[in-house]
């Protein structure tokens, strides 16, 4: 009766992370076309109506631990460049929710006849819930540090049409400006 007991205690530890591996993937590529209609960051002597693209990457080391890495170009009467690399840890909450948080380099750069960039550390986490074996959400917070520091957050909704593919939005407040990105997830 013990072994069965504690057994059944173990299964029950682990399926959490089991049943959260299935769900939520920590390795995929996404992309998608990006527009920041009005940012009023001041550089380049006012409003900027960015459009341009967003991608984004994770690889999962472990059940727990994944690189993260970006690269974004948007472009008006100035062109604005970010990549990001960095690492995060997940925690999940339930089988189908991970709260997860990390660090990355976060590199910016504004160009026109010009140029100024920065090399700086960011702090990036959120939170991740899969509705259904079609929809997934997620927001996530991040702070960038250095010269061009800002506080960003940001909404995505996935709708996976097929298994590990989905099709994205995003709602992206940058510093607070008001973005949108739409475009595609792959998962492996």
């Amino acid at each position: 009766m013990k072994k069965s007991t504690l057994s059944l205690a173990l299964a029950g530890l682990m399926t959490p992370g089991i049943l959260s591996a299935q769900y939520l993937d920590y390795t995929w590529i996404q992309g998608g076309v990006a527009f920041y209609p009005s940012f009023g960051n001041g550089v380049g002597g006012g409003s900027q109506d960015f459009a341009g693209v967003d991608t984004a990457a994770n690889f999962a080391i472990t059940e727990e631990v994944f690189l993260l890495g970006g690269v974004s170009f948007l472009t008006d009467d100035i062109d604005f460049t970010t990549i990001h690399v960095g690492g995060a840890y997940r925690l999940p909450l339930d089988p189908r929710t991970d709260l997860w948080g990390g660090l990355s380099l976060e590199y910016q750069e504004f160009s026109n006849d010009d140029s100024v960039d920065d090399i700086s550390i960011a702090f990036r986490g959120g939170l991740r819930h899969r509705l259904s074996e079609e929809w997934e959400v997620g927001g996530q917070l991040r702070v960038v540090t250095g010269d061009f520091d800002y506080v960003g957050v940001r909404g995505t909704a996935r709708y996976f049409f097929r298994e590990g593919v989905a099709v994205l939005g995003e709602l992206d407040i940058l510093d607070g400006n008001l973005g949108v990105i739409a475009g595609g997830t792959i998962t492996f």
